[in-house]
């Protein structure tokens, strides 16, 4: 393939090549590089002559560089640019270039088994913090932002999705991890919920930060306990769910399952519920708020008028995580439950069933405009694609690595997956059709 491209491009410009440069994934051997090698070999380029270039994972870019020969003179004077048909072969022999570097990875399948990751599609990353563990990622498609919680530096990583490059961090103090995200893209305003530097507190500070300017803007306590964080779309409030069921609130004696949060004066006001306050939900159309009790295994329905609790809808109590989802085009919800998929009609406000997934599921994204649900594998690199008009599965995505944290922009219908030290950017429409 490399000596039929070259031999091709020559006879259009009359070049002949100097060297080869050939990109391969930067953890392959010396055996896996070899395979390069003497592919460069036997189309005439000898090693002295051949430059492999390690990229990091998932940013592969094979690219061949021609440069005038000494030793063969152009045949004609070569136009200042290259003729589109010239572009057509070059661009070819990239094309057949990396795919000579994906079936080499193939055929050392067996004898390396990180192999496996070379097949996975390649997908632009994207540098921002140190991470391990669980951490965070929100998208704000209307601004063109994405937040991600960088773990071991103790920041926030700002991504501007249109420029694909970390614009800013946000710190959040020498040993303060980070417990919620959500963003108000209209009031231009990012709520971290910060873990604070005092273990012992029964308290832990809500961080109000400026995303014109990324600056913490003001700062407010809430129960330490906090499990998750949402943005009211109509009344801008902050609502915020207390898991353990352990905040007991002194007037009435009651179980503090959620705290509200005025966005201006940032005072707080409780829902007092029994039980417990796992994660939220707010639906943009109705204005109602969805507050799901984990281990009860009920989702309270909030009116944010009266901030009463107007209905409850009950389901298989197996579904405990903590994270949950809604699709406010269907008026549905979805909530992970070990390798499946809960799924709510919050209309009816009726359980309808559980979605066997086929692996187990904890993080969760949603695309409204296209119906998409996504839950990566927790123990693997697999992405699967539920449509929320069919509730069924409507494929898998490799996505080259585990998530710890996923986003997914409306707009641009991109998906933001983080794995550890940078962010996938990965396009499920090349994949998968998209209504």
């Amino acid at each position: 393939m490399i000596r039929d491209a070259v031999a091709r491009a020559q006879a259009e410009s009359g070049w002949a090549p100097s060297g080869l440069t050939l990109a391969h994934p930067a953890w392959w051997t010396a055996a896996q590089t070899q395979l390069l090698v003497a592919a460069a070999a036997e189309a005439g380029c000898p090693p002295e002559r051949l430059q492999l270039l390690p990229q990091p994972h998932r940013m592969i870019s094979t690219a061949p560089q021609f440069e005038p020969s000494p030793s063969a003179p152009p045949i004609g004077a070569p136009s200042s640019s290259l003729s589109p048909r010239l572009a057509l072969i070059i661009a070819a022999l990239v094309v057949l270039l990396g795919g000579t570097a994906i079936a080499g990875a193939a055929v050392l399948k067996s004898q390396d088994s990180s192999a496996r990751s070379s097949m996975a599609p390649q997908y632009k990353t994207i540098a921002v913090g140190r991470s391990q563990g669980v951490g965070i990622t929100i998208a704000d498609p209307i601004n063109h932002r994405v937040y991600t919680s960088d773990t071991l530096d103790y920041t926030v990583s700002v991504v501007d999705t249109v420029a694909e490059k970390t614009v800013a961090t946000i710190p959040l103090g020498t040993d303060s991890s980070l417990g919620g995200m959500a963003v108000d893209p209209q009031n231009h305003t990012l709520w971290i919920l910060s873990s604070g530097t005092d273990k012992s507190s029964r308290s832990r500070p809500l961080l109000k930060v400026d995303t014109l300017t990324n600056k913490i803007a003001g700062t407010v306590n809430v129960p330490a306990n906090t499990s998750d964080i949402a943005v009211h779309p109509r009344t801008h409030e902050v609502y915020i769910s207390q898991a353990n069921g352990d905040v007991v609130d002194k007037a009435s004696g009651g179980t503090v399952v959620a705290t509200i949060v005025d966005p201006t004066t940032l005072q707080t006001s409780r829902i007092v519920l029994p039980g417990h306050g796992v994660s939220l939900a707010i639906n943009p159309d109705t204005g109602l708020v969805y507050l799901n009790g984990g281990v009860s295994g009920s989702v309270r329905i909030i009116d944010p008028n009266t901030k009463t609790v107007v209905g409850q809808i009950d389901y298989p109590a197996a579904a405990t995580q903590e994270l949950m989802v809604m699709d406010p085009r269907t008026n549905t919800a979805y909530i992970p439950s070990g390798t499946g998929v809960v799924v709510l009609d919050l209309g009816k406000g009726a359980y309808v069933r559980t979605i066997d997934m086929g692996h187990s599921v904890y993080w969760m994204a949603i695309d409204p405009e296209l119906g998409n649900v996504y839950a990566p594998d927790t123990r693997g690199n697999q992405l699967t694609v539920l449509d929320t008009a069919t509730l069924s599965i409507k494929g898998t995505i490799d996505m080259g690595s585990s998530a710890e944290g996923i986003a997914a922009d409306s707009v641009s219908h991109k998906v933001y997956v983080r794995p550890w030290d940078d962010l996938s950017v990965i396009d499920p429409c090349t994949t998968l059709q998209c209504r």
